[in-house]
């Protein structure tokens, strides 16, 4: 018994220690849903979108971006939250994109969208 102890909690130790690594570990991301805090949700996209470009957006266009932004929103949002989302890109697209390109955290950015 003691030895199946000892082997269930060095498997534990393996597994979390090795999500340990702030290289390999994704953000938290946000679930379709919505319902929430708009502006913590923003800011879980935004982190998202740096991390999906390996924190480099300088080889990235932008339409890949506002492709990434807008399936963010279909992930995020559901029903009208998905179509305000969309729209509230569109409206403050520049904005976000100079914030994005200025590698400004994601607070930052999202106020440049007018969610915080």
């Amino acid at each position: 018994m003691n030895k199946l102890v000892i082997v269930c909690f060095l498997a534990t130790l393996a597994v979390f220690g090795s999500a340990q690594n702030p290289g390999s570990t994704p953000p938290p991301t946000c679930t379709n849903g919505g319902g929430g805090d708009l502006c913590h949700t923003c800011e879980i996209m935004v982190n998202d979108i740096y991390y999906d470009f390996n924190y480099d957006l300088s080889k990235a266009t932008d339409d890949q971006l506002r492709a990434e932004m807008q399936m963010l929103c279909k992930k995020c949002f559901t029903g009208f939250e998905q179509t305000a989302c969309i729209s509230l890109l569109g409206a403050n697209e520049p904005r976000i994109m100079q914030a994005l390109r200025n590698k400004e955290d994601a607070l930052t950015v999202c106020k440049q969208a007018g969610v915080c």
